[in-house]
């Protein structure tokens, strides 16, 4: 008698159901099936989704040198190089001869300027793999670090010579080459690469940027527009164009461009954000404020609008719009550390920054490491009268960025708060550390220049501090900055006639400028004719009310 085929099904359900549960469980099954996602998110470029997968696949099998070396890629890609390094360190602590992790370890080391410690790594792959191209790259790098130019440039020929076709190796080449001053040869080299492969997005910005370097306009542009059509999905070429035109004091066709991309890139954030922007770094707040208006009304639930939105509202002083943004985030997660910054800065411009610090520490405890949240926190403490948590806040921050961004920090304010910390302390060192930053972050703004000209006359570095003076006086000849400082060293040095002659080319500049009417005044009482510094204060006071007030 057959059984009843209701059964049988039933039979079967139950045998591929312990099946796939034995295939489930199988720590072998599931930590390959976990990194096999990872690698599918990867490919389309979701990388935070991809490292959670990397984890997961990890959390099976601590020992798993596969995922912790994608995983290690993901973090490179979202910018988080401690955890890319420590990764990759654990690769390694695996897989000792694991050539692709020791050069990747290599160039994070070079990238924050390690450049022995690169060269070691580039060598310990090298004792294994003489022909390794990658190692040879390396190499030349670290030498190149270590202002080794012939040994840079050998080593990238050798490389050269192992893959004669390999466009990256040219490109490396036609940058060292620029380094050392052999304009001709890098541009043979970046040609090269682009002749290697003519699709190559890299390989094409690579010799438009050589040729924008070289003011060769024309060319740069051919160049940009020919990579916004090999990839007319990507913000890169676009933005290499827009800046070309920028450069040349063409905005209204950087303009163009921009508003061009926001069209074409209208499925992606950071493209239609690209205008907005735009005219942030302008400094056109109302232009600016305007744009963002219109990107929250097309797109209410994109963060980085709202976020960048609310930014701009707060510059402008309208603070009840701004408040009502950051509510909607908060709202929506209680925790979001963009809301929570946003709050506390509102509650810093409402003279309120005691409540300030409650939501910048708030912030804090979701991202211990948020560079900016710190530099924010230290503002609060110095509008709340503590000066001390203000500065350990802002060195704080200071170190977060340093070490988030490879050894090169980008973020000035902290840099600034610090300058001036630097300066009420007398703090010398910390004076010069801090200016040389600003100067590396704004090397177009005569601050810099002029706080290292007091650090250098601190040190009785004259001729060092009347350089950088200078140099401030030729990059901002409208700014009151470079004429009033220079001429205080021409009041240390007693050349009276020509102090009074820079502070009154300072106060043209700026009716408004304390420092040079402080500094004019002081050199008219140090001549002893206090009869003239009165005069000339009050004259200033009728040209200038506010220096009455």
């Amino acid at each position: 008698m057959k059984k009843p085929r209701s059964s049988a099904v039933f039979l079967l359900v139950i045998t591929l159901t312990v099946l796939f549960e034995g295939c489930h469980r199988d720590p072998a099954v599931a930590k390959r099936k976990y990194l096999e996602s990872g690698d599918r998110y990867y490919a389309k470029e979701k990388y935070r989704e991809a490292a959670i997968q990397y984890q997961n696949a990890i959390k099976i099998d601590p020992r798993y040198a596969e995922a912790h070396f994608q995983l290690a890629q993901s973090y490179l890609r979202l910018a988080n190089w401690i955890g890319a390094y420590q990764e990759l360190l654990r690769v390694i602590d695996l897989k000792p001869d694991d050539a692709k992790a020791q050069i990747a370890v290599g160039n994070l080391l070079l990238a924050a300027r390690k450049f022995p410690e690169a060269q070691q790594r580039a060598e310990t792959v090298l004792k294994k793999d003489p022909n390794n191209v990658d190692a040879h790259v390396l190499l030349a790098n670290a030498y190149a670090g270590q202002q080794d130019v012939e040994g840079s440039l050998q080593e990238m020929r050798g490389a050269i010579q192992l893959a004669p076709s390999k466009p990256e190796t040219y490109m490396n080449m036609g940058l060292l080459q620029l380094s050392a001053k052999q304009t001709e040869q890098a541009e043979q080299s970046f040609k090269k690469a682009v002749e290697l492969n003519p699709k190559s997005l890299t390989a094409v910005l690579s010799l438009g940027n050589f040729y924008a370097g070289q003011r060769r306009w024309a060319e740069a542009e051919g160049l940009f527009r020919q990579a916004i059509e090999l990839q007319p999905k990507k913000v890169l070429p676009r933005v290499a164009l827009a800046r070309l035109y920028l450069v040349q004091g063409q905005r209204s066709q950087a303009e163009q461009v921009l508003a061009d991309a926001k069209k074409a890139l209208s499925d992606q954030s950071e493209g239609y954000r690209l205008l907005g922007e735009f005219y942030l770094t302008l400094g056109d707040l109302d232009k600016a404020t305007a744009e963002y208006a219109s990107l929250y009304r097309e797109h209410p639930k994109d963060h980085m609008v709202k976020k960048d939105y609310a930014q701009l509202l707060i510059m402008k002083g309208r603070l009840e719009e701004a408040s009502r943004l950051s509510d909607e985030m908060l709202k929506q997660n209680p925790k979001d550390v963009d809301g929570l910054l946003l709050r506390g800065e509102i509650l810093d411009r409402q003279d309120r920054p005691k409540d300030a610090v409650q939501a910048f520490e708030s912030a804090l405890k979701t991202e211990p490491d948020n560079a900016v949240a710190h530099y924010h926190l230290g503002q609060a403490f110095a509008l709340s009268g503590n000066p001390e948590r203000a500065e350990s806040e802002w060195r704080e921050a200071v170190r977060l960025d340093s070490v988030q961004h490879r050894g090169q920090p980008t973020m000035i304010e902290p840099q600034e708060a610090l300058a001036a910390v630097a300066v009420n302390k007398g703090d010398i060192d910390l004076l010069a550390q801090t200016s040389e930053q600003i100067i590396r972050l704004q090397p177009g703004s005569p601050n810099g220049y002029s706080l290292r000209a007091a650090a250098r006359m601190a040190r009785k570095d004259m001729a060092g501090a009347e350089e950088d003076l200078k140099k401030a006086i030729e990059i901002a000849p409208q700014s009151p900055v470079g004429y009033s400082h220079l001429a205080g060293l021409r009041l240390a040095q007693k050349q009276y006639s020509e102090a009074e002659k820079l502070y009154e080319q300072a106060l043209n500049r700026d009716p408004n400028a304390v420092d040079a009417l402080q500094g004019l005044v002081n050199l008219y009482l140090v001549e002893k004719q206090p009869a003239k510094a009165l005069a000339r204060l009050n004259q200033q006071i009728s040209k200038s009310p506010a220096h009455g007030t």
